[in-house]
């Protein structure tokens, strides 16, 4: 039968190039190695091919993702990174700042103390004085008397000394503590029992009360210096154990 005719009409002419013989009609297609193949065969391939573009196209989807995930959390650190060394050079100047602080603190108790001590040792000085001027004045007083006799003694008018203590009588009038002419000088005794004059005493005494109040008023000025330093100590600290935790996380 292959040497029939291919002429028109003939068996042989039959059907399409493609077609065999018999007109089964199986349209052949050439593959990347030049084999044949059915063509109902071809469209697996195709398939197959546009599922596997499909899951490429997810995967690079979720790979610029995890990019710009992976971009943000970069620059998340970084701001992180930034602020821990902000919040560091922070930690150092307040440190800086406490330390100065502190050191004025204890340069300001020091010099209160001082003053204070200065203070002190002026007032004990200056009550050491008003006493050696007491006991000066005690014993001038004490002496005082016989030199007035001795004194009324070359008076031409010593004579009136002798004017009788009689009730009414010139020499009688005035209190125990007056002269003859009535000078009442209020006399006092001291802790030696020694007499002042009442006057002079009162000075003493409000000095004394002076200094005591100045001494209570530096007192509370130390203990409010030493609380502002125990303030400002504790502060620092509780700074530094903040920018620790900091660090930490």
């Amino acid at each position: 039968m292959g040497a029939l005719s291919k002429e028109p009409g003939s068996l042989a002419d039959q059907g399409d190039d493609g077609d065999d013989v018999f007109g089964v009609g199986a349209e052949q297609h050439l593959t990347a190695t030049g084999d044949a193949v059915p063509g109902e065969r071809q469209a697996v391939p195709e398939g197959l091919v546009a599922e596997l573009r499909g899951r490429l196209a997810e995967l690079e989807a979720a790979l610029s993702s995890a990019a710009l995930a992976r971009d943000s959390a970069v620059g998340e650190a970084e701001r992180l990174a930034r602020q821990c060394a902000d919040a560091e050079a922070a930690m150092h100047r307040m440190e800086a700042e406490m330390a100065a602080e502190n050191a004025k603190l204890k340069e300001e108790l020091c010099r209160m103390q001082q003053s204070h001590e200065e203070e002190r040792q002026a007032a004990e000085a200056a009550m050491h004085r008003m006493e050696a001027e007491m006991r000066s004045q005690q014993k001038t007083q004490v002496a005082g008397p016989p030199r007035r006799a001795a004194a009324s003694s070359k008076n031409p008018f010593a004579s009136m000394g002798a004017l009788s203590k009689e009730p009414g009588s010139l020499a009688d009038q005035g209190d125990d503590g007056d002269d003859v002419f009535g000078v009442g000088a209020e006399q006092h005794l001291t802790a030696t029992g020694d007499a002042v004059s009442g006057e002079r005493q009162a000075v003493p005494e409000g000095l004394v009360a002076e200094l005591r109040g100045r001494l209570a008023e530096l007192e509370a000025a130390l203990s409010s210096a030493a609380l502002a330093r125990d303030s400002a100590v504790g502060e620092a600290e509780r700074l530094a154990r903040q920018c620790a935790d900091a660090e930490a996380a």
